[in-house]
């Protein structure tokens, strides 16, 4: 049985909270620490996160590392691809988030993805492009403070921006609030636009359910572990996958 949805995660304990999300979306999942070795064997496992140690490591490296989980999880046949990072978007303007997701993008033949942290059952929500953490922004929480990656502006737009020589668009939370066939359109707008990445509001579970419907077909996605919430109802609506 072939994958459906392949994870990269930059940490371990981020791939355990995107492994329990899609466990508790239905989706039978497996973690692997670090690229699985041959032999390796997912079961019935119709999803495989693979967890990285590549958050603070120089880009080159953290592009490397994950070219080569997606290189397995493509093996594997998976049809979706989630690159996993933290729900604060731990990142230095030199990157890793903006560099992996390109090199991602360029490895998959693809030229457009989104970038969505908001996990808001930890308190990270986006408004306006602007994350939160709780009730203040995210450079004014102790996140400004991190010793590798001080997050000094809450703008996700500038903030990819600054880590991608392409550009960044915004699906704020006005087209959210339409539902999944708004988001859809206006991601297609940024894509028709010129956009390679799409930061993406949320606030709430339900917007991650519309967001999730949104991206059906979308061969990379980008974000927190609460980007996958709505990813394997996908999957049920193609027949690809039951509730058994």
């Amino acid at each position: 049985m072939s994958l459906l949805l392949g994870a990269i995660a930059d940490d371990f304990t981020g791939a355990t909270d995107l492994a329990n999300t899609l466990v508790e979306q239905g989706m039978p999942t497996v973690q692997s620490i670090g690229v699985p070795a041959d032999g390796f064997d997912p079961g019935d496992a119709r999803a495989v996160v693979v967890a990285l140690k590549s958050r603070a490591n120089p880009a080159k490296e953290a592009v490397t590392d994950s070219l080569a989980a997606l290189a397995w999880l493509q093996g594997q046949g998976a049809e979706q691809i989630i690159f996993k990072y933290c729900s604060t978007f731990d990142s230095t303007d030199d990157g890793n988030i903006g560099p992996v997701a390109d090199a991602l993008m360029d490895a998959m033949d693809t030229n457009f993805t989104i970038a969505c942290p908001a996990f808001p059952k930890n308190g990270r929500t986006i408004y306006k492009g602007y994350l939160y953490v709780g009730d203040v922004l995210l450079n004014e929480s102790g996140m400004k403070d991190h010793p590798l990656t001080p997050m000094t502006d809450a703008n996700l737009v500038r903030v990819l921006s600054r880590q991608t020589p392409h550009q960044v668009g915004l699906v704020d939370m006005d087209v959210v609030n339409q539902g999944s066939a708004a988001i859809r359109a206006r991601l297609d707008e940024l894509q028709g636009a010129g956009c390679r990445h799409a930061i993406v509001d949320a606030i709430n579970d339900a917007d991650l359910m519309s967001i999730g419907e949104a991206l059906a077909g979308v061969t990379l996605v980008t974000g927190g572990s609460g980007i996958a919430l709505g990813l394997p109802e996908n999957f049920r609506r193609t027949g690809e996958m039951s509730d058994s």
